[in-house]
């Protein structure tokens, strides 16, 4: 089973659940991709502490992470006094000193912004996942909806959602979604929730086993549970590969009714013996339950979803709509991550709105102001 994660910035950072599906599909799948904003989560600490002021300012203000207007204006603020520095050919000493003053003032502001923001990023799950990455089975990628990793290569986010191979496993890949994505914005028809429902050319989400808090695990764990699920797993994956083969060839209905939901059971208890995940569940903060679903969606859901999200312009979105009727008709299989004890819900507008303000959170930095005499 390949499976994909394609993520986003967000303006109200709140990484839990891109983190969450990142270690579900390292733990579930032959190959796990990420695209997008979890690289730059992923690599952060290990880029920023080899660069200078002037590029790690670029790095956090080109990110988009930094929602403090105040480190904000700072930045920008520099970046004039660099420019200006720069356009004179022999500074006086005078002000050679002052501006070196001021670009240590900038590190010290930037220094504060950014352990506070590593304080979240490992609050939300992301500590220690680049030890993770290997070429065979877990890859991690930058993309054109954040460009600001030098020295990786900067994918497509329009050839990754049309199933373009433009990394290891992305092609015939699960999309893991977020509980946001079953929102009523994108979702304008029907959904099947049981087998009973599905119908021809129907979107439809099935529960299929749940998963603890594996935000919660070490690197090390994740490797040894990995491991220790290999072989009791990959009949259970080989057959979801084949379901998501149908659905990219034309749609995946048969196979997932007859092959892959028959061996959900077998997937929920390989996962509940395994000896950490059972340690996993006996700690309050690990023993929460979420819902996994899986089902296959038409590519134009997909596309609305990521064109809301401004992964894909408008330009881009109406080319891929317009031109829709003149491809192969088929559909991309996802699994669907619900929050503990609520499951399967189609998310009203009133709902992400009230969503958006209770998750607000904005790092700062102590003290922002630079001190120039």
């Amino acid at each position: 089973m390949r499976c994909i994660q394609l993520d986003f910035p967000v303006d109200n950072f709140n990484g839990y659940e891109f983190a969450y599906k990142v270690r579900a599909g390292y733990l579930l799948s032959t190959m796990m991709s990420v695209a997008g904003a979890s690289t730059f989560y992923i690599t952060y600490n290990y880029i920023v502490k080899s660069l200078s002021s002037l590029n790690k300012a670029r790095f956090i203000y080109g990110s988009r992470m930094c929602n403090d207007e105040e480190v904000t204006e700072i930045i920008e603020s520099f970046f004039q006094d660099h420019k200006e520095f720069k356009s004179i050919k022999h500074p006086p000493t005078q002000y050679f000193q002052a501006f070196k003053k001021l670009e240590r003032e900038l590190e010290r502001v930037l220094d504060e912004w950014s352990d506070t923001f590593k304080a979240r990023l490992a609050y939300h799950g992301y500590n220690g996942l680049l030890e993770l990455v290997h070429d065979d089975y877990f890859v991690i990628s930058n993309c054109d909806t954040l460009s600001v990793i030098e020295n990786m290569k900067n994918l497509s986010a329009t050839d990754l959602l049309t199933n373009k191979p433009t990394i290891p496993g992305a092609d015939y890949a699960v999309w893991m979604m977020p509980e946001k994505f079953y929102n009523e914005d994108v979702f304008e028809t029907f959904v099947a929730e049981s087998i009973e429902e599905i119908e021809p050319d129907m979107p439809y989400f099935i529960k299929c086993f749940d998963l603890p808090n594996l935000n919660m695990l070490s690197s090390s764990e994740l490797i040894s549970v990995r491991i220790h699920l290999g072989e009791l797993i990959d009949p259970i994956k080989n057959e979801i590969e084949k379901w998501a083969l149908s659905c990219y060839m034309s749609n995946g209905n048969e196979p997932f009714i007859k092959k892959v939901l028959p061996r959900m059971s077998s997937l929920q208890k390989a996962i509940d013996e395994n000896p950490i995940i059972k340690h996993l569940k006996s700690i309050p903060a690990g023993c929460i339950s979420a819902p996994v679903y899986m089902g296959e969606i038409s590519p134009l859901i997909l596309w609305k979803y990521y064109f809301e999200k401004k992964v894909l312009k408008e330009e881009e979105y109406n080319t891929l709509v317009n031109e829709y009727d003149s491809i192969l008709n088929y559909t991309i299989p996802v699994m669907l991550f619900t929050a503990p004890g609520v499951g399967l819900k189609l998310i009203l507008n009133s709902d992400l709105k009230e969503s958006e303000v209770s998750e607000e959170v904005v790092i700062t930095a102590s003290k922002k102001y630079l001190e120039i005499d």
